[in-house]
């Protein structure tokens, strides 16, 4: 489950998918313990397996953003935290005493050359860095994934060297990276450069030894090759096809609850695929019948879009891949 507590969030990335007006005119409003608890409720979060992921806007900004963390703990639960790690001591001090129960932290790495962003971000990344080595260890897992985002202007941000310079920047400690896309229309079709400029970000992350993951969709047609085989060689492994069992494009689909207990699994679709009221989703598992609500919204959704001509001609297209996504459409 993912609770997004707040929309507010200082930092201001240019690709910010969160709505201006939540994101600096607090419209969104912060969700409240109580809320919290129905929520837990409502969806049986009974099992202390069971995670919670924190998010925003910027969590740490929400004015009980510790209240929530404790309230959350002591109900058993492990949590995750997204965040862009630009706070003060006394949350940084918070985060790390009750890191044994913060199972990983998605820090935003975007943009932070602008802004004289970086020291702030080195400082904090680093304490955390050292204190999940010294709780958790980074063997088995990673802890900490630095989210960077490719935008439609990646070319211009030169987005290889700038993580180069990133990793420079933090010593070298570097475990992880969540590589996402911005999905501002359908300039991911065929773009084989920017393809080559994953590519070179993943040969970057073996030879230093980093996890590389992703988040939405990377098609198939971004590398060069006509089987599927010929494809995950080229891309090592990064390109996204098809989930067997599902017919909607994302597969898995996450779902963000807000504070006044709407939801939405895709920021770009979030006025058209939107559930207002998760509270009143209910079924044998309320979990899974808000899963099986969104499925349906989204395929009934996505009967409004026609796919570009060339998803159409693609060799990839029904067999591995349903062509680009909604929320590609959606800003195309």
């Amino acid at each position: 489950m993912n609770l997004a507590i707040n929309g507010t969030c200082a930092k201001g990335c240019s690709f910010c998918f969160t709505k201006e007006d939540a994101r600096v005119k607090h419209t969104l409003g912060d969700m409240s313990i109580d809320k919290v608890t129905e929520l837990l409720d409502h969806f049986d979060m009974v099992n202390s397996d069971e995670e919670v992921t924190i998010l925003g806007g910027e969590p740490t900004q929400h004015p009980n953003f510790t209240g929530i963390i404790d309230y959350i703990i002591s109900r058993g639960y492990t949590i995750n935290l997204v965040s862009n790690l630009l706070f003060g001591k006394k949350t940084l001090d918070y985060i790390i005493n009750n890191l044994e129960h913060i199972r990983w932290m998605l820090p935003n790495g975007a943009e932070l050359d602008e802004k004289n962003r970086i020291g702030l971000f080195k400082k904090n990344y680093l304490a955390l860095h050292t204190a999940y080595s010294n709780i958790w260890g980074f063997e088995d897992n990673a802890r900490l994934f630095i989210a960077i985002t490719m935008s439609s202007d990646w070319k211009e941000r030169e987005l290889y060297e700038y993580i180069k310079w990133l990793y420079l920047q933090l010593d070298g400690r570097i475990n992880a990276f969540r590589l996402g896309v911005d999905l501002t229309g359908n300039y991911l079709i065929n773009n084989k450069e920017m393809g080559q400029e994953i590519t070179k970000i993943l040969n970057f992350g073996f030879y230093n030894d980093i996890r590389i993951t992703s988040d939405c969709q990377v098609p198939p047609c971004l590398w060069e090759g006509e089987t599927k085989e010929s494809v995950n060689i080229n891309s090592l492994g990064f390109a996204t096809f098809k989930v067997p069992g599902h017919e909607t494009v994302c597969g898995f689909m996450p779902l963000d609850i807000f504070p006044d207990g709407s939801s939405i699994h895709c920021y770009p679709l979030q006025d058209k695929v939107k559930i207002d009221n998760v509270l009143k989703v209910s079924g044998k598992n309320n979990i899974l019948t808000l899963r099986d609500e969104f499925d349906n919204l989204y395929k009934e959704n996505h009967k409004n879009y026609t796919l570009p001509q060339d998803c159409l001609d693609c060799v990839f297209y029904k067999t591995e891949c349903n062509g680009i996504c909604g929320g590609c459409l959606e800003n195309e």
